[in-house]
């Protein structure tokens, strides 16, 4: 895995988390990933669980697997609240 496959998964993971946050939070992390894909990924958990944001298995394994490609301590993904899993 490259540094620029982790900002296409970011890219797609903020897609996911429309509705989650607000636009403006969002839209904000967009603009970083190209230039700090880590800030943009810590900022994004953040804005999540600022907003008591549920995500589900899909959303989470992608940030689970972005945070450990950007070397982002793993306490900014896997503080989020997470929808009980309904198989």
């Amino acid at each position: 895995m490259t540094v620029g496959w982790a900002n296409l998964e970011l890219f797609d993971a903020l897609e996911q988390c429309r509705g989650l946050i607000p636009e403006d939070r969002r839209s904000s992390c967009v603009d970083l990933v190209v230039n700090d894909a880590a800030i943009a990924f810590e900022i994004l958990c953040s804005n999540l669980r600022d907003c008591d944001a549920v995500v589900n298995d899909v959303l989470y394994a992608k940030l689970e697997r972005v945070g450990a490609e950007l070397r982002v301590r793993d306490d900014y993904w896997k503080r989020l609240s997470r929808a009980p899993y309904r198989g």
